[in-house]
């Protein structure tokens, strides 16, 4: 007996703001004369046999297809689950600030999987996951719905290396005119999220809203003592 099949592309991550490919076929020779993917987040592909889907939220997802023969119609569906990855959150924020800051005050933007064991390049900066905290306005924990929606509060660090410590009144220099970059980048992105409603926090379409504060930092590290400032930027994501 004839049957459609949908079948995922193995480069797929299931991950939001990214493509997922589905393939559909028979799984018999029956000449196809045509396909009709579900519409709901398809951007390329329709009418043919591969399509192409992008979602902007994480939640559960179905994928359906109708394959059409000369002498029938024949359907599958395919359910997807999506989620916001942490590392898709700390590449967004880095790459925001990274394009932003002056190259006198920025050697080099570290991601979460890039972090080194010593600081040669300073002033650098490096993203990190911190903690998943839950809303203390609803009292719940960190996930509950919205319209379906799985709703989560993700905190980031953002940690700031000016210099080693050696003169301290260069090394505040430094950090100063950085951190105002820092400041004005975020303040931006609070801006731009405030006028423009579909315009996400660090151009991250799966994230809704963000939150952040500042503060001087003398860090230890490696060894070496580094004057510098942290950033913790707390993202809503549903």
């Amino acid at each position: 007996m004839t049957a459609a099949v949908i079948t995922p592309s193995t480069s797929n991550t299931y991950y939001v703001c990214e493509d997922q490919v589905f393939k559909a076929a028979l799984d018999d020779a029956t000449v196809i004369t045509g396909y009709a993917w579900s519409t709901d987040g398809l951007t390329l592909g329709q009418g043919t046999a591969l399509a192409t889907y992008q979602w902007s939220t994480s939640c559960a997802k179905t994928v359906s297809v109708v394959i059409s023969t000369a002498g029938a119609d024949y359907t599958d569906t395919y359910d997807v689950n999506l989620t916001l990855a942490l590392s898709q959150i700390c590449t967004a924020i880095k790459n925001t600030l990274q394009a932003s800051m002056s190259s006198s005050l920025l050697a080099r933007a570290y991601n979460f999987n890039e972090l080194p064991e010593g600081v040669n390049d300073a002033p650098s900066l490096m993203v990190y996951w911190q903690r998943v905290v839950n809303d203390a306005r609803r009292g719940e924990t960190d996930r509950w719905t919205f319209a379906g929606r799985r709703v989560k509060d993700m905190v980031f660090h953002v940690d700031f290396f000016a210099n080693p410590r050696n003169n301290l009144d260069e090394n505040n220099a430094t950090l100063t005119e950085a951190a105002s970059e820092i400041i004005d980048i975020l303040e931006m992105q609070t801006q731009i999220c405030t006028e423009y409603a579909h315009c996400p926090p660090f151009g991250l379409c799966g994230l809704k809203s963000f939150h952040w504060e500042g503060e001087r930092v003398v860090f230890d590290y490696g060894g070496v003592i580094y004057y510098g400032c942290r950033f913790i930027i707390t993202v809503r994501a549903y």
